[in-house]
């Protein structure tokens, strides 16, 4: 059956792996600060467990890794804007825990196109077909792309959250991804980004 599966496909799903956790952490943090209890948090999880060319419906390849999107991060938003709807100001710890989510995966990558794609690995964009993220140049400095499209917001819209909530905490686990690289990411025009070096 793996035969009718292509990189992208594992590719996506260990993008779905990473959301997933961090959803579980969230949830541990949760409980660990008192804010609920671990059995109400359980509709919350996904599992990624069982290997990809097990859980796949072979059938419907696409349909199959776009209702996991959907799924993870309808869960996500949900999560979040439950634990705000009682305190706002729970944010800032969920910031703090977004940083040190990934700064456990950070690393000195040799080069800002590996950085990049060390972002890309840890982001979920929808589907490769939503052309989300497009670079527009790459050099030995630095990298732009744009973002074409917020695939985001909607899920915590319809959560009764707040889409910026879903970008603040973005941030906040992009710059601990990048803190042992010496790189950082800044908006340089509305919905352009640039991955270069802090020190320029």
């Amino acid at each position: 059956m793996s035969a009718f599966l292509a990189p992208i496909h594992y590719r996506m799903y260990d993008k779905i792996g990473v959301q997933e956790a961090w959803v579980r952490a969230i949830a541990e943090k949760a409980v660990e600060e008192g804010w609920a209890e671990e059995r109400e948090l359980d509709q919350y999880f996904g599992d990624v467990s069982t290997p990809l060319e097990e859980a796949i419906d072979h059938d419907d390849i696409h349909g199959w890794i776009s209702g996991r999107i959907e799924s993870v991060e309808s869960r996500y938003a949900a999560l979040v804007t439950r634990l705000l709807a009682a305190d706002p100001a729970r944010l800032e710890t969920l910031k703090e825990l977004a940083y040190r989510f990934g700064e456990e995966r950070a690393e000195s990558f040799a080069s800002t196109l590996r950085a990049y794609q060390a972002l890309d690995s840890n982001s979920l964009d929808g589907m490769p077909c939503d052309v989300v993220n497009v670079p527009r140049e790459n050099s030995e400095t630095s990298v732009t792309w744009e973002r074409q499209a917020d695939v985001h917001s909607h899920y915590w819209t319809e959560a009764g959250g707040d889409g910026t909530v879903y970008y603040a905490l973005r941030s906040a686990l992009t710059r601990g991804l990048l803190s042992k690289s010496g790189y950082g990411v800044t908006e340089v025009a509305p919905n352009v980004f640039q991955l270069a070096s802090e020190a320029v």
